[in-house]
């Protein structure tokens, strides 16, 4: 009790809210209660958002906005993003008679609302301390939606879909999210791991992390996790000593989540590889819909959907509609239609979407968006490059711990897309502003 307390007393008044408002963050809008005006859905999530920006902008009038300044670049490349998804509003509307101006500006809006948690933890996570507190109830939320997942795995309570014992689950997330997330949890174990410190934290979010992994089953989240792990790696080597030793216990823990994860995962994995012709097609695999089939089908139609827009695509959200899609259809059947059913094709009635964070930015908002994009992963990187050159150990867990938060998040946005109100979304968000406020350590 008196760790606790000295854990949130050594932190200030905004690092309280906005780690208060984790666990509102990472929680599916199912289990949260709504007011609804119109078109405009507010949940605790936008309420916690809301107070978290809020006690931030205290935060800085009363201590000053320089946090701020040594991100100018990324900031400036995020404002540039978010305007071209508002204005992309237009042209979509422009070029489609059925696209809802006011139902997807408000939905842009609430995309742009999620970003404003980058500005707010540069200014509310001042210290050490801070982001202890913050990564202390990220860890703990962890626990909560892991042991969540195992009581649905063991059938104990439904989700949001129904009961599906012995299976991959959601948790209070849904499945991607929570592999995010458990992604951003285990990276605090493998920096841990690598530098020695914040054993408990560490222990904790390993655990935790690494089993909310294995059961939500995200194949883009486990190749997250492989990426983050080598690039902590890298990070770490030259700064601190790591042994073989270390390299073992990283390369060991991610290798049992692997398993893990695709023993839940391996009949899909077998789908795949039949839709790829590594193994003979059966009825069950031509005839149901298989995920990463499934992706394979969407991504080709959303690079034809770029190729045909190829400098600002055909405006946010779009592409997930028939307008966008519809004349791909004929070319998308040649090559997938032996094998994958008609329900996998989008339609009026299953507006899949891209489905992958990157494509969806080229159809969306065409070559201009992904640039901006790369202008946002690039500052972001330098910003890394920039505080691992000077970090003390101290601070070098809290980069690696980051560091392995983003790619995680970005991996899992690579499965999803641009999605608005979406947690992995705000986790990247989240991990942006942790490395500005890197960058003025107090």
């Amino acid at each position: 009790m008196t760790r606790l307390r000295a854990l949130i007393g050594d932190a200030s008044p905004a690092a309280r809210v906005l780690a208060g408002a984790v666990p509102f963050i990472f929680l599916h809008t199912h289990y949260q209660p709504h007011i609804v005006a119109g078109q405009i859905d507010v949940d605790l999530t936008d309420l916690a958002i809301l107070a978290a920006v809020l006690a931030a902008l205290w935060s800085g009038y009363a201590n000053g906005f320089a946090p701020l300044r040594s991100g100018r670049g990324l900031w400036t490349a995020i404002v540039a993003f978010l305007l071209l998804i508002v204005v992309s509003t237009s042209w979509a509307r422009a070029a489609d008679p059925t696209y809802s101006l006011s139902s997807n500006l408000v939905s842009a809006a609430k995309f742009v609302e999620y970003a404003f948690l980058a500005p707010a933890v540069a200014l509310a996570l001042r210290s050490r301390a801070d982001r202890r507190l913050f990564f202390s109830v990220f860890a703990a939320w962890s626990v909560v939606m892991t042991v969540v997942a195992v009581l649905q795995f063991v059938g104990a309570i439904t989700q949001f879909r129904g009961r599906h014992p012995l299976d991959r689950e959601p948790s209070y997330l849904g499945e991607h999210e929570l592999a995010s997330f458990s992604g951003g949890a285990l990276a605090l174990a493998f920096a841990g791991v690598l530098v020695a410190r914040n054993r408990a934290l560490a222990v904790v979010g390993g655990i935790a992390g690494g089993l909310g992994l294995a059961l939500a089953a995200a194949i883009d989240g486990i190749g997250g996790m492989w990426v983050a792990a080598a690039v902590m790696w890298g990070v770490a080597r030259g700064r601190v000593p790591v042994t073989l030793r270390r390299t073992i216990a990283l390369v060991g823990i991610a290798a049992v989540v692997t398993a893990a994860a695709f023993t839940l995962r391996g009949s899909a994995i077998s789908a795949f590889m039949r839709f790829l012709g590594v193994k003979p097609s059966t009825e069950q695999t031509s005839g149901n819909v298989q995920t990463w089939s499934q992706r394979v089908l969407l991504g080709y139609i959303g690079v034809e959907i770029w190729l045909h827009h190829p400098i600002v695509g055909v405006g946010w959200q779009e592409s997930k509609r028939p307008h966008a899609f519809r004349p791909f259809l004929p070319g998308a059947r040649k090559h997938f239609a032996a094998k994958q059913p008609p329900i996998a094709f989008p339609s009026a009635q299953h507006m899949w979407g891209v489905q992958n964070g990157v494509l969806q930015t080229l159809s969306d908002v065409g070559a201009l968006g992904l640039l901006l994009l790369a202008a946002i992963v690039w500052q972001a990187v330098r910003l890394a490059g920039r505080i691992r050159g000077r970090a003390p150990p101290e601070q070098l867990f809290d980069l690696l711990a980051t560091c392995g938060l983003l790619i995680v998040a970005f991996a899992v946005f690579t499965g999803t897309g641009l999605l608005p109100g979406n947690p992995s979304g705000a986790q990247l968000w989240l991990g942006l502003g942790l490395l500005v406020s890197l960058t003025s350590d107090g």
